[in-house]
C-alpha cells in the first residue's frame, strides 16, 4: 500500500519516484524544496515527515528559539495540519503528519502532501528557524 501511494503523489506531483531504504522509508530533496520522507510505520498511516532545525555536533537549539517556536504553536494551533515535535535522540525540530492509507484516494493523498508541503515551508520561512542564534553550545 505504501509504494502504491507514494506512485501515486510522485505521478500526480511530477515527481521521480525515490527508492525506498532498508526500512521502507521514502526520501524526497525537492529542488528548491524540503527535503522530507514518507513511510508506514504500522502499514495503516502514511507518515510524512521533514527535520526543521538539525544542531551541529556540540550544539542545541537555544531555549530562545524553542520558546519562539512554541509561542507560534500556540498561535496557529486551530490552523496546525501537522505536528512539530523535538526528537530526544537527536535533538533535531522535526514536522510530521499522518493519513490513512487504506481510506484516502489520490486526491486525498494530494491535499494532505500539500498541506504538509505548505506547512514546512511555513516553517522554514520563519525568522527564528534560520537566525544564527538558534543554536547555542551544548552545556
Amino acid at each position: 500500500m505504501l509504494r502504491s501511494a507514494v506512485q501515486s503523489i510522485c505521478s500526480r506531483a511530477g515527481w521521480k519516484e525515490p527508492k525506498a531504504d532498508g526500512d521502507g522509508v521514502y526520501s524526497f530533496d525537492l529542488e528548491g524544496g524540503p527535503s522530507f520522507s514518507l513511510s508506514s510505520p504500522d502499514g495503516e498511516r502514511l507518515l510524512a515527515r521533514s527535520t526543521l532545525l538539525a544542531p551541529e555536533a556540540g550544539q542545541e537549539i537555544a531555549g530562545e528559539t524553542l520558546a519562539t517556536i512554541m509561542r507560534i504553536i500556540g498561535a496557529r494551533f486551530a490552523k496546525l495540519k501537522a505536528v512539530t515535535a523535538l526528537n530526544p535522540e537527536t535533538g533535531e525540530l522535526e514536522i510530521y503528519a499522518f493519513t490513512g492509507l487504506r481510506d484516502g484516494d489520490a486526491g486525498t493523498r494530494e491535499t494532505f502532501m500539500e498541506d504538509f508541503l505548505n506547512e514546512v515551508s511555513f516553517w522554514k520561512a520563519q525568522p527564528a528557524l534560520n537566525s544564527p542564534l538558534a543554536f547555542t553550545a551544548r552545556g
